[in-house]
């Protein structure tokens, strides 16, 4: 099994310390690293890492942020759990929201040191600090999401459009980043809602917010998901140390 490593760029500090902590596990340089300046083409990000997977050579092309940092040996977990996963798994997260509006997955951030169990977990929704994706599944991003949120969601419901599945596996990295919305988050969950609104019954749980358009008729559909999203919310969640130590500082 191959892997290539797509990143979208704006730091060259923040860009050295990611491929520090991954390249040094690495002793035979197998991974290919993709850097994808966005920002200076112009590009939103579903454009971005395209032109990353149409460079890839990989079996799994993994899109990760520039600020994420990996532990030590999480390369040789991930890839022995890559290399196991069925054909029809497309798409592999490492923090999600399962079907029922639950959060899967497990990470070090800003916000602690959180896992939410079982793993791993079949997810309609993947947080976009580190994505995995199938090359050989013809799965892409759809440019015409505007600017650089929501794609980890819409990538998941493409995949099953394309009777594939997505999913969360347990190998946490350490990302700088507790993530933030603003005026383009809107603008991106209008757009999501447009587009796959009416197969998810107007609600779609992302990580970083619930999105959805009320109406009589999904109401109480809308309230088990928000609730089991809420259950799930960070600062309710009890931290998990039994990885700290192995955890890159």
């Amino acid at each position: 099994m191959t892997l290539s490593a797509v990143t979208l760029v704006n730091s060259d500090a923040l860009y050295a310390q990611f491929k520090q902590s991954l390249s040094i596990q690495d002793p035979r340089s197998s991974i290919e690293y993709i850097p994808v300046r966005a920002d200076s083409m112009g590009w939103n990000a579903a454009t971005a890492l395209n032109n990353g997977i149409g460079q890839a050579h990989g079996d799994w092309v993994m899109l990760a942020h520039q600020d994420v940092i990996f532990p030590v040996s999480w390369y040789e977990r991930v890839t022995d759990i890559l290399h196991a996963l069925s054909r029809e798994t497309a798409i592999v997260g490492l923090v999600g929201i399962r079907p029922n509006g639950g959060f899967a997955g497990h990470v070090r951030d800003p916000h602690g040191h959180l896992r939410w169990l079982p793993l791993p977990a079949k997810v309609m929704s993947i947080d976009e600090h580190v994505i995995f994706l199938r090359r050989s599944s013809a799965i892409r991003f759809d440019p015409e999401n505007p600017g650089f949120h929501c794609y980890g969601t819409d990538i998941c419901y493409a995949a099953e459009e394309g009777g594939l599945e997505s999913i969360v596996i347990d190998a946490p990295v350490v990302h700088l980043s507790g993530g933030r919305t603003d005026d383009s988050y809107d603008t991106a969950a209008a757009w999501l809602l447009g587009k796959w609104g009416r197969h998810a019954r107007n609600v779609i749980p992302t990580c970083a917010r619930m999105i959805y358009s009320a109406g009589l008729g999904n109401l109480p559909y809308l309230l088990r998901i928000r609730h089991n999203w809420q259950a799930c919310q960070r600062p309710g969640v009890a931290a998990c140390n039994c990885l700290s130590t192995e955890l890159a500082e």
